[in-house]
């Protein structure tokens, strides 16, 4: 329970932050403070330090208290936003001591070949230790199979200009996809042909043109990066924390799903009903414009992703809003599909009212 001194300070703080004192504003005395509050002057004394020492106020000699500037202000000005758009993980999931850990470690394992090159594949304990992994996980490569890029995106690059052993040329693509995939492909100038989703495989004949490629676009990719991997991997830590990941993004998504099913329409409800891992798909009427439904909730703080980008040009798009659970909590998907809702039957409402006629 908060003592009357904190007390004091949360409000003194929220009528800062909501503006009702404005920036640049002299704050009331102590003694009129003191007097509002019904405490002694010491009390506003230090809730006026500990506001201070927060870099909201600031004092002149003589003069008083006063409101610092707006753009200091700005961080707390903003309203919390709902993050349904963000593909990366939150940075407070990740664990830093775990990592910091592995680096000293790998400093002193892998010393003697942080600045050679190596194996332009990728370490070989490591992918030995990602077969492993595979192999958990019912699926069996080789270590010969697996390569070591500094990100997806150089990986997905590198296969958009490679040629086939077959001697084609045209290259089919899931629709929807990765953007980013999309891109590498148009920037290599290739044919590609939208598909819908069916499985797929690698053949082992794309190895050694992968091989080539990968050593001519990257001698080697850090040892340092790859050694810091192995021993995150080797320690358990990985397994560790894949689990907390794993179950913590699959009571998101169910709760997501819950959540959707009872206040979105069920004709919206495009992947929910059998969604998992991070991401899930909103279909919107035709009627209502996805860039100005973004638009608006982006007003009301909340951020989604419009899925133009993941659809080639050449291949019909659906109306679909992608939601991602990886920064949102339970409290923020309920909110945020509330106002979801609220602005999907607000714009089915505006599309279905008459238009007004104007006689020539």
């Amino acid at each position: 329970m908060k003592n009357k001194k904190e007390t004091i300070q949360q409000i003194i703080r929220s009528d800062i932050v909501n503006g009702l004192i404005k920036p640049g504003q002299k704050l009331p005395s102590i003694r009129m403070q003191s007097q509002r509050f019904g405490c002694s002057l010491n009390t506003i004394i230090g809730v006026y330090q500990e506001l201070e020492n927060q870099y909201l106020i600031y004092s002149r000699p003589k003069s008083g208290y006063f409101v610092v500037a707006k753009e200091a202000l700005l961080p707390l000005l903003q309203t919390k936003r709902i993050d349904f758009a963000s593909a990366a993980p939150d940075p407070v999931s990740i664990p830093q001591i775990d990592f910091r850990q592995c680096l000293n470690k790998a400093m002193e394992l892998f010393e003697a070949s942080i600045f050679t090159y190596p194996d332009p594949q990728g370490l070989l304990s490591l992918r030995q230790e990602i077969v492993k992994l595979f192999q958990q996980q019912q699926v069996f490569p080789s270590a010969q199979q697996v390569f070591i890029f500094s990100g997806a995106q150089q990986a997905l690059h590198l296969l958009a200009g490679m040629p086939f052993p077959n001697g084609k040329i045209n290259i089919l693509v899931e629709q929807p996809t990765y953007w980013g995939m999309l891109a590498a492909l148009k920037t290599q100038r290739q044919t590609v042909i939208g598909i819908e989703r069916t499985p797929a495989a690698v053949p082992d004949s794309f190895i050694p043109l992968l091989q080539w490629h990968k050593h001519t676009a990257d001698l080697s990719t850090s040892v340092l990066s790859q050694g810091v991997l192995e021993i995150y991997m080797k320690s358990g830590m990985y397994a560790h924390h894949a689990k907390q990941m794993k179950s913590l993004y699959n009571h998101r998504i169910k709760h997501l799903r819950e959540i959707s099913q009872r206040l979105l329409p069920k004709e919206c409800l495009y992947t929910i009903q059998s969604c998992g891992g991070l991401f899930a798909s909103i279909h919107l009427p035709d009627s209502i414009p996805t860039e100005d439904l973004v638009k608006r909730l982006e007003n009301r703080g909340v951020d989604v992703l419009a899925t133009d980008k993941q659809f080639l040009s050449s291949f019909p798009k659906l109306n679909l809003l992608r939601l991602s659970i990886i920064r949102t909590d339970e409290q923020d998907i309920e909110e945020g599909i509330r106002i979801i809702a609220e602005e999907l039957e607000r714009a089915q409402y505006t599309s279905r009212s008459p238009k007004p006629f104007y006689r020539l």
